[in-house]
């Protein structure tokens, strides 16, 4: 085991209380690397908290006149989405689309949880509605 590795392994044990969370492409390297981690942290014991889908290119956004490249990209993504729902259905929390730019500094990562998080915003923003009477018509 490497140097490197088994600092990352103490470290992982050491902070076992936290949830995990990996981010991962939808492409077929990512998911074996996530595949292959997921399971050292189930053989040390360690809690996984999910797996965010993240550069996911939006299908709608490349239409019929798209460039061959951009469509069999997609036709690609569509493929590893399937092993992605198939090896980590329970575990995928979130789908991050590809945005223009790299979230690379503060100013981006508005952007980023308002697609991370997306669901739990609407949910938020959606009207309180008062309980319904019992016997009382919809």
């Amino acid at each position: 085991m490497s140097e490197v590795h088994s600092l990352w392994v103490n470290k992982m044990l050491k902070s076992r209380e936290e949830a995990r969370t990996l981010i991962r492409l939808a492409k077929a390297l990512p998911i074996a690397v996530v595949t292959r981690l997921i399971q050292w942290l189930k053989d040390f014991g360690i809690p996984m908290g999910g797996v965010p889908v993240n550069i996911v290119i939006d299908s709608a956004a490349v239409g019929p006149d798209a460039a061959e490249f951009d469509k069999n990209r997609v036709a690609a993504q569509q493929e590893h989405m399937l092993t992605i729902w198939r090896e980590f259905d329970n575990s995928v929390r979130t789908i991050v689309p590809l945005f223009e730019t790299e979230v690379g500094a503060v100013p981006t990562l508005p952007r980023l949880c308002d697609a991370m998080f997306a669901e739990a915003t609407a949910a938020l923003r959606a009207p309180v509605r008062p309980p319904r009477q019992v016997g009382a018509s919809p």
